[in-house]
């Protein structure tokens, strides 16, 4: 199994252990590693502003529809775990290990 699938299959594995359900990438199609609303991928909401700026964008981030949710949604997601990876980095960084993206630090990596 190559490291992205791995990686991938622990985040699928963590969500679905909090009961949190998820979706493929077009709604009912696609690979279920979506969680239905984006608040579920994070620890905490974003901030208002960090939100302004993401909702401002074209890279539909944040902005999802019915068909297909936002790209922040995905347990995989590069854009949430690097927000998080700032914020904390420059808050917190006694905390910085053990607060990015909810799934990419509980069981994403091997023991």
């Amino acid at each position: 199994m190559k490291a992205y699938e791995y990686i991938l299959a622990k985040q699928i594995h963590w969500a679905l252990n909090q009961g949190i359900s998820l979706v493929g990438s077009r709604g009912k199609r696609g690979r279920g590693a979506y969680t239905h609303i984006l608040e579920e991928n994070l620890f905490e909401p974003l901030d208002p502003d960090v939100r302004k700026h993401f909702e401002t964008g074209d890279g539909g981030e944040i902005n999802g529809s019915r068909n297909k949710p936002a790209k922040m949604q995905a347990v995989h997601s590069s854009s949430a775990f690097l927000r998080y990876s700032s914020v904390y980095s420059r808050s917190a960084p006694e905390r910085f290990n053990a607060f990015l993206i909810r799934p990419m630090i509980e069981n994403a990596l091997p023991s």
